[in-house]
């Protein structure tokens, strides 16, 4: 059942970026203090979507937290440690590596966003997580 929530995670955690705007979408230049917490609220507009889904319901709460950061720096409910969801652990790790490897991102090379997400371990990425995932991508 986790797997089938991981993915259905992945597919869905942003569904509320369709309340943001898409001034603030589609801006290229770095958000101002009030665009992020504009941005922030795709959060709890997901999590609002989901609960109104029968077929998403129950990935709300993983929806509301998967920007929730390992040391409670995250948002939007400053949770922290293992009081995040498992799926959302994961679905962070994964989904920073993507968009740093991305060429319209960051378009790290490969070992380059391996190392971020390293140094990130036990501030954004549960620290264990981490670990597997390094030695899931060495192989």
């Amino acid at each position: 059942m986790r797997i089938k929530n991981l993915e259905l995670l992945a597919e869905f955690h942003d569904i509320g970026m369709i309340g943001i705007s898409d001034k603030i979408l589609d801006k290229v230049d770095n958000l101002n203090e009030e665009e992020k917490l504009e941005f922030q609220k795709h959060c709890e507009i997901g999590y609002r979507i989901a609960m109104s889904s029968p077929d998403l319901a129950h990935l709300a709460d993983m929806i509301l937290m998967h920007h929730e950061w390992w040391n409670g720096q995250g948002y939007p409910l400053a949770v922290k440690g293992e009081d995040i969801p498992y799926e959302c652990r994961i679905l962070a790790i994964v989904d920073a590596y993507v968009q740093m490897i991305d060429e319209e991102g960051k378009g790290l090379s490969k070992e380059q966003a391996l190392k971020e997400i390293r140094k990130m371990a036990g501030i954004q990425f549960d620290p264990i997580l981490v670990e597997k995932f390094l030695a899931f991508m060495k192989d």
